[in-house]
């Protein structure tokens, strides 16, 4: 019985070639669909879960208020690590780590900038577990001037030689030993690693302040504590330590300071949630985001199940056809039993064709799916003995439920109605059939509303006016190789007509800022806040023509600028200064108190990225602390002028590698994330369109079927053409209309959830739900307009004889 089955099905299949095309394309296309989804959300979920200890392995985070400035960040301080192995009883390694970007690298004739680089302490690989490929992990971080390097490291700078032993100098001529080769991070990892340092060779390893959070600390408790305890354990901490410290600060005991409405709170974040749950201040790497994977699965199951529909209506479209075969089998004896299981075979069947289509489209889109979100996922048919019986279970499925109406409504067609040739279309067919489509095209809607208000978001982020000009700007990124000889520098490039100005900073703009604590003395009265703060010099106002609302920018021939600083218009408003020019300001530091004086207010800008609002910035004078050196320039000839810059750069850092980006450039990265959502929108938009457009397809096709007769006697009565389609037309697009109506709400409140995660957003108008319209619309009358025409202009001879 079942090989008959699966005969009738293969002669049907190449009887109706174009049907089984479309129908197997647009099921393949759905499973396609569904398994890139769940290959990226699998990998997305296994983030930092290849680690032996990783569901114990914890990042302390900070979340603090003071005077109502609010701040979380992933880092913390620097004596903490210490302290947790020593105090709390849960904590079995904790080690801390800090990156350093563009670090150079020199190994004899060889010699490369470094994005991947970390100073860490002795205990980092008993944190952060990995295979040792030469060397040993004991000590290999201990001694002052260690370190370890990556396999893809290791090949990068001596290839087959064996690195263990050899010296590497640092930017500054410092010799480090390599004291092991380690396995490469995976790439699904919130951080990676191709040098790590050993912290003792600095002095921050010893760093003793308590208020300064700049490090990132990683603890690694013992198995089954209690991580209620832990952070219990954390707050005693911070009461301990930092208490006295900002009791000198505040001049109020730490209970006050919290009593006062103040917290400050160093809580554990789980190392397998960083890249989808954490989005704080100083994340190492983009993290995922939880809500976007949500919706990414809903798209995919929905691809999946537009394709299923998609199997129904193409089916039932063509079941004129098959319809006289029903009628002889049941003539014969077939029962409505035994009709139902070979309907249901034959979709079955069509199911595992498209599946083994799918994994061909799977397989040949993989490779720029990859490339396009940065993964490195595989598609193994054998990867879990559990895959290849979910897959057979799948297909099952699928098929049954594409082919679950279908069946039933073949199977129950009267002998006595079909072989005269006549089908049964009863309203509850018409309903669910035309449901279905609105269905599919309600999914695309909402897909184009998304689309366009992501785009409309995208653009307004990179027009807004953001208080400073990123365009014509080149970014140098190691300003630090210049040492003493920045002033030097920006003295040549400016003998350059071409050169309009230049300037260093510690921090470039779209950065997140470090905070700091601050005393601010104003009006009479003293209040304690934390600043955004970063050091600059006095060039940086004109290169991106930042606005002075009150007093002054730093002028390098005013000897006292280094005791001063510079604050914007939001730190003002905030702490409530009415004299910001008579105020000043008190620095904690290790050296003890500094007091700065407020010599400018700046107009606002977002030093930030628009997912935040603007803080309370501090601008300090120094010079020397630039690691960027930015450059407005006005010329067409980029090419000679990067030339004149890179010379005039090796003349005055002899030996210093050049690195450079544009501004724009660098600030469009940083949406990066957002920009290929927004891709992803517009590719499963066209996906959903192309299914919905094979499924309102069949619809029509189903429905003219059931119609030729009446157009021919419509037209022998005289009829034209066009009262034909108005007619049948206007019917296709209310289910359309519909689709859209239900679309506009849901895709505001999608939308509107998104659009929260920006400090910054548009306001949604009616554009994106008139565009969604009027293109989903135009979809839809061009896949209709085909099967009415055809119907329209058949000979009325031939359609009065159809049945």
């Amino acid at each position: 019985m079942l090989l008959n089955y699966i005969k009738i099905a293969l002669r049907n299949l190449i009887k109706f070639k174009a049907f089984s095309f479309i129908n197997i394309i647009g099921l393949a296309i759905g499973i396609a669909s569904c398994i890139l989804v769940i290959l990226f959300i699998v990998d997305e979920f296994n983030y930092d879960t290849y680690y032996p200890n990783s569901e114990n392995i914890y990042r302390i985070h900070l979340k603090a208020k003071l005077n109502e400035r609010e701040m979380e960040i992933a880092q913390s301080c620097a004596p903490l690590a210490s302290t947790l192995m020593r105090e709390v009883p849960e904590v079995k390694f904790a080690t801390m780590m800090q990156p350093t970007s563009n670090m150079l690298i020199t190994y004899e004739n060889k010699t490369y900038i470094e994005k991947n680089f970390y100073w860490a302490d002795s205990v980092f690989f008993d944190v952060f577990t990995t295979n040792f490929i030469r060397g040993e992990k004991k000590n290999a971080l201990t001694a002052p001037h260690s370190l370890v390097i990556s396999k893809t490291a290791a090949k990068k700078y001596f290839g087959s030689e064996n690195p263990i032993g050899k010296m590497m100098k640092f930017e500054d001529g410092t010799p480090y030993r390599v004291m092991a080769v380690v396995e490469d991070c995976k790439p699904n990892s919130h951080f990676h690693y191709d040098f790590v340092a050993s912290f003792s060779s600095r002095n921050d390893g010893t760093e003793r302040n308590w208020g300064q959070n700049y490090i990132y600390t990683y603890a690694l408790l013992n198995p089954n504590s209690n991580i209620e305890r832990f952070e219990s354990n954390l707050m005693g901490l911070v009461e301990k330590y930092v208490g006295p410290e900002f009791q000198n600060a505040f001049k109020m005991s730490f209970e006050e300071i919290i009593q006062a409405g103040n917290y400050y709170i160093y809580y554990a974040m789980p190392l397998t949630k960083i890249h989808l749950y954490s989005h704080v201040v100083g994340e190492l790497e983009g993290n995922g985001s939880f809500e976007s994977i949500y919706i990414l699965g809903i798209i995919g199951l929905f691809l999946l199940l537009i394709a299923c529909i998609n199997f129904m209506n193409l089916s039932t479209s063509r079941s004129a056809t098959r319809a006289k075969e029903v009628g002889i089998r049941k003539v014969l004896g077939s029962t409505y039993t035994k009709l139902i299981q070979q309907f249901l075979s034959e979709s079955i069947i069509l199911s595992f064709i498209g599946l083994l289509v799918a994994f061909c489209i799977v397989w040949l889109v993989l490779p720029f799916f990859n490339e396009f979100t940065n993964r490195n996922m595989e598609f193994n048919l054998f990867s879990f003995w559990y895959t290849i019986p979910i897959i057979l279970l799948g297909v099952i499925v699928i098929g049954v439920i594409s082919g679950s109406y279908p069946a039933f409504v073949l199977s129950k067609f009267m002998p006595i109605v079909v072989l005269k040739g006549k089908i049964q279309n009863t309203k509850s067919g018409r309903w669910l059939r035309s449901s279905l489509v609105v269905f599919q095209f309600f999914i695309s809607s909402t897909l184009f509303i998304c689309t366009i208000i992501v785009y409309q978001q995208l653009n307004y982020v990179e027009n807004k006016k953001l208080g400073f000009n990123k365009d014509n700007v080149i970014i140098l990124q190691r300003a630090w190789a210049l040492e003493n000889n920045k002033e030097t520098f920006g003295s040549e490039l400016l003998k350059n007509k071409d050169i309009l100005a230049v300037g260093g900073t510690e921090d470039l703009i779209g950065d997140q800022y470090s905070n700091s604590l601050f005393q601010i003395h104003y009006d009479g009265q003293e209040s304690r806040t934390m600043f955004s703060i970063s050091a600059i010099d006095s060039g940086l106002k004109d290169v991106f023509k930042l606005k002075i609302h009150e007093g002054r920018f730093f002028n390098k021939d005013y000897g006292m600028d280094s005791l001063s600083v510079v604050i914007n218009e939001t730190a003002v408003k905030t702490l409530g200064i009415k004299n910001p020019l008579e105020s000043y300001i008190t620095q904690f530091t290790r050296a003890g108190e500094i007091k700065l004086k407020i010599i400018g207010v700046l107009k606002d800008y977002n030093f930030e990225t628009l997912h935040l609002s603007i803080k309370p910035l501090l601008l300090s004078y120094r010079p020397n602390a630039s690691r960027y050196y930015c450059i407005r320039y006005n010329t067409k000839n980029l090419p000679e002028l990067l030339r004149y810059i890179e010379n005039t750069w090796n003349k005055v850092a002899p030996g210093r590698v050049f690195s450079y980006v544009f501004m724009d450039e660098n600030y469009h990265k940083l949406y990066e994330s957002e920009q290929k959502l927004g891709t992803i929108f517009i590719i499963c938009s066209g996906l959903a369109v192309f299914i919905a457009c094979l499924g309102l397809f069949g619809l029509a096709a189903f429905t003219i079927e059931q119609k030729t007769k009446e157009i021919g006697i419509r037209k022998t009565l005289g009829a034209t053409v066009t009262s034909i389609m108005f007619k049948y037309i206007k019917n296709f697009l209310k289910y359309v209309i519909i689709a859209n109506l239900l679309s506009i709400p849901v895709g505001y409140f999608l939308m509107s959830k998104w659009l929260n995660n920006f400090a910054y957003k548009i306001d949604i108008n009616i554009t994106p739900f008139a565009y969604a319209v009027i293109l989903s619309t135009v979809i839809a009358l061009t896949t209709i307009t085909y099967q009415v025409l055809r119907a329209a202009f058949a000979n009325p001879i031939k359609s009065l004889k159809y049945e």
